[in-house]
């Protein structure tokens, strides 16, 4: 697989929340602010704001028959699937380790995901990151979308899933393979 966009039928075993659930973004940039001791910072902008606004950043575990990859959920279409923002969420849960249950919605549920794909060195077990572009959970559209590329899902149960990936922004016929 290489950098791009691509387009990915799968399942969501898990979240993963060692890395929390939101961050501290930039008000008029959306970028994470860094801490220190007595301010906060944004890189982007290069300013030090006196607030920030909690954003999603949702680790997903979204796995084939044959093997599992981690995708990062950001705050928009986050924000979209749970029908409620990370700043409201946020007021419930003060603490960032607290994980609402409303986030628990996704986990044995079949998505078509819209991905990017960028090939950087997180670790020996992800060699890459990807990050959620677009998220659909319709079964019409999911099965419109595994008929088109003859992908054969009983009833889509997670036993059955197939995590296929076809490039997006080519304009010759897409080739489907398993990852």
């Amino acid at each position: 697989m290489c950098n791009g966009t691509y387009v990915t039928y799968g399942t969501v075993v898990a979240i993963d929340y060692k890395s929390g659930w939101w961050y501290k973004s930039c008000k008029h940039c959306f970028h994470a602010l860094k801490e220190s001791e007595n301010s906060i910072h944004c890189v982007t902008c290069d300013t030090f704001p006196n607030s920030h606004v909690p954003r999603f950043s949702i680790n997903l575990r979204v796995a084939d028959e044959l093997d599992t990859a981690s995708f990062i959920l950001y705050d928009k279409e986050a924000s979209k699937y749970l029908g409620v923002s990370a700043s409201n969420m946020s007021l419930f849960h003060v603490n960032k380790n607290e994980y609402p249950q409303e986030l628990n919605t996704s986990v044995d549920k079949n998505f078509i995901f819209k991905i990017s794909v960028k090939m950087e060195d997180i670790n020996a077990f992800q060699p890459c990151i990807i990050v959620v572009l677009k998220l659909c959970a319709d079964n019409s559209i999911i099965s419109k979308f595994l008929d088109k590329h003859k992908i054969y899902n009983k009833n889509l149960v997670h036993e059955n899933s197939e995590l296929i990936t076809i490039l997006s922004d080519s304009t010759e016929t897409p080739k489907i393979t398993n990852s």
